[in-house]
């Protein structure tokens, strides 16, 4: 998808980085070879550093809950009993570590290969940033300083070594972001389709992703649009394909569970609206989410903390963190 675009959509207004950069070839093969070495530099910094700290719960232990969940999945999969909020996730994962099993990479160690899996998703987003950026500002080098920049960041660091279980969900989430930053200003039917494929995959494997990613881009289409008809088409368009995956996955679940009619648009609707954590940090529209969206950007730029509530003010090493990681914001 980023090579049929990189000939003609890739050419932003540039030239003033162009001229004291190195310019970068317009054939994308050298993009895609550059950014395969990204991948696999990245990936093995990203193993070797995990290896070295060799704890893979850092700042959360979430992904030790969940790696009993993804060895039954691995085990014995489960079609009927779907986690809806990790609709996507559970059945991934487990294939994935069955693959590890194979490879002999940590066997039966779920946990450790949850974090494997992880820095793989990490490398792989890094490749992507790279032959974004380089083709945007014509310069391999600024392609590479942004990578640097972004693998050294606080949660994007963090959440590459331990077991947590974003990465999957933040990297078709990230790609869409991409192909969107790219595509929405000239906007076209399939390419509003991809998009919202791409971020519906995102949000199946992490339902709470749905709510910061879909309304900026609705908004973005509408900001686009040359006119009311234009606005309206291109929403409808993006709102409509957002649910071409669910809508398959209740047919393919009311087959297999010989769901009626009723219990089918239920089961559609609960993909959209899982409720889970509603009220927390973590989803929903509660009053601290004001709070803690300022302490995640900074905690984003510097230490990669998971704050959760406000008794970060009682640590200075969060004080400092959380004050430095505002001055770079």
């Amino acid at each position: 998808m980023f090579v049929l675009q990189s000939k003609n959509l890739w050419r932003v207004e540039m030239h003033s980085h162009s001229s004291n950069n190195t310019p970068v070839t317009e054939q994308p093969s050298a993009l895609i070879t550059g950014a395969i070495m990204v991948i696999i530099a990245t990936f093995a910094i990203l193993l070797s550093f995990q290896l070295y700290v060799d704890n893979v719960f850092i700042v959360t232990t979430n992904g030790l809950w969940k790696s009993i969940v993804v060895r039954q999945w691995a085990d014995n999969p489960d079609i009927v009993n779907l986690d809806l909020a990790n609709l996507f996730y559970f059945p991934v994962y487990g294939q994935l570590t069955r693959l590890l099993d194979a490879l002999g990479i940590f066997t039966g160690l779920t946990w450790k290969q949850m974090a494997v899996l992880n820095a793989a998703f990490g490398a792989i987003i890094l490749g992507c940033i790279y032959y974004w950026i380089s083709s945007i500002f014509k310069s391999r080098l600024i392609g590479l300083l942004t990578v640097l920049f972004y693998m050294g960041s606080g949660h994007f660091l963090m959440l590459s070594v331990i077991n947590e279980d974003i990465m999957p969900s933040y990297f078709f989430v990230l790609a869409a972001m991409m192909l969107a930053s790219v595509w929405f200003g000239a906007a076209t039917a399939p390419r509003i389709i991809a998009v919202a494929l791409i971020v519906s995959i995102g949000w199946l494997f992490e339902w709470r992703l749905l709510f910061p990613v879909v309304p900026p881009m609705l908004l973005t289409l509408w900001v686009s649009a040359r006119g009311w008809k234009q606005r309206l088409a291109w929403c409808l368009e993006f709102i409509l394909s957002l649910c071409i995956l669910p809508l398959i996955i209740t047919v393919w679940v009311a087959s297999l569970s010989n769901l009626n009619f009723a219990a089918a648009i239920s089961f559609f609707g609960r993909l959209f609206w899982v409720g889970k954590g509603i009220g927390t940090g973590w989803a929903g529209f509660s009053l601290t989410k004001l709070h803690l969206t300022w302490v995640g950007i900074a905690e984003s730029l510097i230490g990669g903390r998971c704050v959760q509530s406000g008794d970060w003010i009682n640590y200075l090493v969060n004080i400092w963190e959380i004050f430095s990681g505002t001055l770079l914001a």
